[in-house]
């Protein structure tokens, strides 16, 4: 298989539509379960976003570790569009934090406050 997780990750969206339509599942995971849509949610990528999600990609699938897309949307808008297509911010990781705890950890102060105000959470 074509490493669908790069092509998304550069924001190709060419490429990643080339493996999709030959016939690369947009829920791939790699051996970390890890896939497109946390790739290109991860580098900001909102175009690609929104066609992995309607291609079929899962707002809630879960890597290795639990995390969902909404732990690595480091932008606001990349993360409103996951919220709005069904993600959901009130889940926990296998370290037992929420999407919300991690973009604070993470520094992303406006996607943690975007969280907050769905979830109700108290986040220093």
């Amino acid at each position: 298989m074509a490493n669908i997780w790069v092509a998304a990750a550069n924001g190709d969206i060419q490429r990643v539509k080339e493996l999709i339509r030959s016939g690369t599942p947009p829920n791939s995971k790699d051996s970390n379960g890890y896939t497109p849509l946390a790739a290109a949610a991860s580098y900001n990528h909102l175009d690609l976003v929104e066609f992995l999600i309607s291609e079929g990609a899962d707002v809630n699938i879960r890597d290795n570790d639990y995390d969902t897309p909404l732990y690595v949307a480091e932008n606001v808008e990349v993360a409103r569009k996951l919220l709005s297509h069904g993600a959901d911010p009130f889940v926990k990781n296998s370290e037992g934090k929420t999407p919300a705890q991690v973009a604070y950890e993470e520094e992303w102060f406006e996607v943690a406050e975007l969280y907050c105000s769905i979830t109700g959470e108290q986040i220093p």
